[in-house]
């Protein structure tokens, strides 16, 4: 910020200095007096209704000063025709009385024996409204001037008196306000040696049309009519000014004040941070005069008195430094700016849009963000498989630097370090190998045949010589799980899991819902007997018979019962039964299949008939599939009405009857995703308004789908602590 400070000001001085170094034709005295010092006014074409930011633009508007947030220090510098040069220095402090402002001016009139010293004091009455809200609606000023010119040996003083007022016209218009002035009113100078010099008193009138743009683009026009003999015509100037990005402000304007010298067009560059303004304005002069340039620097300091006005001034900085951080594409900063800013002031509509483009930008962002992720997870992915650990771990790296949760990312160096720890462990394993084996073949005979117990203990002394042993680590974390799940309170309930499971053919997780339940409680037979059957279903062994073609199976249709054996009548019975499981499969009712075909597998197994083993092995795989396909389609039609809940749903039905359906997959992670986002936005607008009980609901909802939520965490323990 001090950079941009420095340049601003050396830019501005440079001007400066090349506008002194300008001098021509005379112009009458009378002309010095209508000297403006306000570079915002002087950049609209010395307008009236410039609103200016500094104090100093009393000089153009007696009135301008109506809306004051705390004191404040400005200065001035202006280099015209004719060698002239000078300055001002004025300060201003508001009160419940109004504003008030004292400046002192010193001008020399293009060689050291003419010079003019002026002191100024300003006062404003502001005009307000507090009903609905507070606005300010402009003012009424005055201003008392001293001026002392002096030429070579001769020094004369004057009174002078200005007056103005300004009015905000909502009640017409939106945004357009009316500005009128009487200034140079008071006593005129005469000389001995060089005459009288008369006052150039003159009346103006202005408006302003502010337009309603988050750029705060607007345009100005002023009438003007001078009092005195030398100058009786009529002047007018325009001008207009826009924010293009903050904190710079550019103007620009034409005039002709019907004067010797105003005459032509302007504009200014102008830096508004929020306690610091600085500016620099042209302004073309009457035919071969030297343009006029003006130079315009202050700050603010002090506490801002008016609750109303201290509350829009931090609104407007905070969303000035939310919209930087944006503009410099700093996301994070820029969002949670933003949202702090929302849950104080939950309808400020600048707030609103810009969020939402943020999020927009963000969603484009993450897209390529992604690509390059994959790309270096891909090289990372590639190095450790040739075993170059240094570049596999600095890809992960930098894919954890962008992505800190990245899961890939996680696992992939928990990789990379257990292969560079893994040297450690080499002695180890060569010195206790053979009874290494021993215990892993004593462990998994246990585990295979359904003691848990036994398993744990074997694969327990497995890790104590061989920490990392990945298949000791693995069964034990198996075993945990299956018994830890199981409770004698929930026996009943893990059985009807496994049951599901089974009747859904997912014949792996039945069968360790069911060895669960039997470990938990060896009297519960039942437990026993689906365990063994759904493992004979992971072993069922495939006969050549079940390796011919797809489709209906004949081998006893238009056979006599009555001539069958029993063995070949449960075969019969089998194969119609796998006829018409056929048929519902292709008729498209999968679920009604695939209950068949598990009835058959069972029976398959009951009575050790496994000539259709392989054909109902495929049938159950695709009707599993189809399910889970249709499933899947019912999420995306939720997701297209926005019912991402029910939708979300349908995807984890989708992944019970296939859990490597990679679209489902995807669009769960999405989804969570998605909806951990709603319920924090829920959340903190919740928190915003008050209702305490409801943000926590709101957060803790936000957490159950995205436990990692660092931003629901921590808004959650922030709401708690200040419960406490």
């Amino acid at each position: 910020m001090i950079k941009k400070y420095t340049a601003a000001l050396l830019g501005a001085f440079l001007l400066f200095n090349c506008g002194i170094s300008f001098a021509v034709d005379n112009v009458p005295s009378a002309q010095f007096f209508l000297l403006n010092y306000d570079a915002n006014s002087e950049a609209m074409g010395g307008s009236i209704a410039s609103l200016s930011q500094n104090p100093i633009s009393f000089t153009s508007n007696p009135s301008s000063n109506f809306s004051v947030l705390a004191s404040r220090l400005d200065f001035s510098a202006i280099a015209a025709f004719d060698g002239i040069y000078g300055g001002m220095g004025a300060f201003m402090t508001p009160s419940k009385y109004g504003n008030f402002t004292t400046a002192v001016s010193y001008v020399n009139l293009g060689n050291a024996d003419q010079n003019l010293i002026s002191f100024y004091f300003n006062y404003v009455y502001p005009f307000s409204t507090d009903i609905p809200v507070y606005k300010d609606k402009g003012g009424f000023g005055a201003t008392l001037k001293l001026h002392q010119l002096k030429i070579e040996d001769e020094s004369q003083m004057s009174f002078i008196l200005d007056f103005g007022a300004s009015y905000k016209l909502d009640m017409i218009f939106n945004g357009l306000w009316a500005f009128a002035a009487f200034k140079n009113l008071g006593n005129d100078i005469d000389f001995e040696h060089y005459g009288k010099i008369e006052m150039p008193g003159n009346f103006a009138a202005a408006l302003r049309y502010d337009l309603p743009f988050e750029t705060k683009p607007a345009f100005t026009v002023d009438l003007m009519k001078f009092f005195s003999e030398d100058m009786e015509g009529i002047g007018y100037s325009c001008g207009f000014e826009i924010m293009p990005v903050y904190p710079v402000t550019v103007k620009a304007g034409w005039r002709d004040c019907g004067d010797d010298i105003n005459y032509g067009p302007t504009a200014g560059l102008f830096l508004n941070f929020d306690s610091f303004n600085i500016g620099y304005s042209f302004s073309a002069m009457f035919e071969d005069l030297t343009p006029k340039h003006t130079f315009n620097f202050g700050f603010m300091f002090g506490k801002i008195r008016d609750s109303n006005k201290a509350y829009d001034y931090y609104l407007g900085y905070n969303f000035n430094m939310a919209k930087e951080a944006y503009n410099r594409k700093d996301y994070i900063s820029a969002r949670q700016q933003l949202e702090d800013i929302l849950a104080i002031y939950p309808n400020h509509q600048h707030s609103k849009d810009l969020l939402k483009q943020l999020v927009y930008d963000l969603e484009i962002y993450d897209r390529s963000l992604e690509i390059q992720v994959n790309r270096w997870l891909r090289r990372a992915d590639l190095a450790l498989y040739r075993n170059n650990l240094i570049k596999a771990r600095s890809y992960y790296y930098r894919v954890l630097g962008v992505d800190p949760e990245n899961s890939y990312a996680e696992a992939g160096l928990a990789n990379v370090n257990a292969k560079l720890k893994s040297v450690e462990f080499q002695e180890s394993r060569k010195k206790n190998e053979k009874k290494i084996i021993s215990l892993w073949s004593e462990g998994m005979n246990h585990y295979n045949n359904g003691q848990f117990i036994f398993a744990k203990e074997k694969f327990s002394q497995i890790l104590e010589m061989d920490p990392e042993n990945a298949g000791a680590i693995k069964y034990l974390a198996i075993i945990q799980t299956q018994v830890s799940k199981v409770t004698d309170l929930q026996a009943d309930k893990m059985f009807i899991q496994g049951m599901e499971y089974y009747n859904m053919a997912d014949y792996d997780r039945a069968a360790k819902y069911f060895n669960a339940v039997y470990t938990s409680d060896p009297k519960r037979m039942d437990a026993k007997e689906y365990y063994e059957l759904s493992r004979k279903a992971l072993n069922m062994p495939i006969t050549a018979s079940g390796t011919q073609g797809q489709g209906q199976i004949n081998k006893f249709a238009g056979k006599d019962d009555a001539r069958l054996s029993s063995g070949q009548k449960i075969q019969k019975e089998m194969e119609i039964s796998f006829n018409q499981a056929v048929d519902l499969f292709n008729n498209g009712k999968y679920d009604e299949a695939l209950k068949l075909f598990v009835a058959l597998s069972e029976k398959a197994l009951r009575n050790n008939y496994y000539d259709l083993n392989r054909q109902i092995r495929e049938y159950t795989a695709k009707s599993r599939n189809a399910i889970s396909e249709d499933y899947f389609k019912e999420a995306l039609a939720f997701v297209k009405i926005d019912k991402d809940e029910e939708a979300l749903e349908k995807i984890n039905k989708s992944l019970e009857y296939n859990k490597n359906y990679a679209p489902a997959a995807r669009e769960l992670e999405r989804l969570t995703a998605s909806l951990a986002r709603k319920y924090y936005d829920m959340g903190i607008k919740a928190y915003s308004l008050g209702q305490i009980s409801k943000a926590k609901d709101y957060l803790e909802k936000s957490l159950e789908y995205d436990p990692k939520k660092t931003e629901s965490k921590k808004a959650l323990d922030r709401i708690k602590a200040l419960g406490d």
